[in-house]
């Protein structure tokens, strides 16, 4: 919850920033041509920073996925090499990796 926390914080400042600035543009507050630089600036400025923390956000989940893909991976790995070594004579003893890992597989590429 507090990765929400922080990610949320993040977003909401230059948020703020840019609908105040977008607002004041609006109203007849700023008229002056250097004043309404300086807002759309700031809109622009903000704006980019948004996209550079959304980009963070996705690279963070795409690099969270990769590494559970690789712990299944091992995990799938180990549990064949566990039904390699057991005696196949003995069906009670056999692993099944697929009938393990489905639901739990299905879950996490949702």
């Amino acid at each position: 919850m507090n990765f929400v926390g922080n990610v949320s914080h993040e977003l909401r400042t230059p948020l703020t920033v840019i609908r105040g600035a977008a607002h004041n543009l609006q109203r007849p507050i700023v008229q002056e041509p250097e004043r309404i630089g300086e807002y759309s600036g700031l809109i622009v400025q903000h704006a980019e920073r948004l996209d550079e923390l959304v980009e963070q956000v996705l690279e963070f989940n795409r690099q969270k996925r990769r590494a559970i893909y690789r712990l299944l991976d091992r995990a799938q790995s180990r549990g064949q090499d566990a039904q390699d070594e057991q005696d196949s004579d003995h069906p009670e003893n056999l692993v099944n990796p697929v009938k393990n890992q489905g639901s739990f597989l299905g879950t996490i590429r949702k």
